[in-house]
């Protein structure tokens, strides 16, 4: 999985803020666990790279 495949998975959560600032939708408490959960996914994969693309010494 490429880091720039990895980012697209906060779209969705892009999506629903800008939907609560600029069209007043209600964010659920379901939408924000999943937003967590999409956030810690992310951060762990990027972590995960970047502790593998480090150079041996």
């Amino acid at each position: 999985v490429s880091l720039t495949a990895t980012y697209a998975y906060v779209n969705p959560i892009i999506a629903v803020a800008l939907g609560a600032i600029f069209l007043d939708e209600l964010i659920t408490s379901a939408y924000a666990i999943g937003g967590l959960i999409i956030l810690v996914g992310v951060i762990l994969v990027v972590s995960v790279e970047r502790i593998k693309k480090e150079p041996a010494l």
